[in-house]
């Protein structure tokens, strides 16, 4: 119990920001093969030859998910620690979400501009954005508005997050 309050005495978005980034890289590539063979990939779900070398590539991809990801997610805390940390006490759960999409905007600029400077393909930019920002900023704001609000326990939204 003591390792768990320790992990959440830290900020959201570096302790579990990259790690929504990795797990979301992971299952898009799943979803690829999903979607060129269902059938193959159904059974490749069943068979453990296939199974166990899935789960020790994840385990050997986190680490290096969370270094790739560390980064990121320290300017996504310093962004959301400087323009909405304060306002979070007395906010609802739309104006949270609102603010999320609002630090997914404030990187939307950086990686377009670095994307057309150095791939020039908006489909890289579209997979970035939407699959690794906008998840791990919507989850990790609303943990840390969470964590700022400490609802009460018979609250409704207390029981979806």
């Amino acid at each position: 119990m003591k390792l768990l309050k320790k992990f959440f005495k830290y900020s959201s978005f570096m302790t579990i920001g990259p790690f929504i980034g990795t797990f979301c890289v992971a299952m898009t590539f799943h979803v690829s093969i999903f979607q060129r063979d269902p059938q193959h990939f159904l059974q490749g779900l069943i068979t453990p030859s296939i199974v166990f070398p899935m789960i020790v590539a994840l385990i050997f991809i986190t680490p290096f998910g969370y270094l790739f990801g560390f980064i990121p997610a320290m300017i996504t805390n310093l962004l959301f620690e400087h323009f909405f940390k304060g306002k979070m006490l007395s906010t609802s759960f739309l104006r949270v979400f609102g603010y999320a999409c609002l630090l997914c905007l404030m990187w939307a600029t950086f990686i377009f501009i670095l994307t057309m400077l150095i791939w020039n393909d908006i489909n890289i930019f579209l997979y970035v954005i939407f699959i690794m920002i906008v998840s791990s900023t919507l989850i990790c704001t609303l943990i840390e508005w969470r964590k700022l609000t400490d609802l009460p326990k018979n609250d409704i939204l207390n029981k979806m997050l």
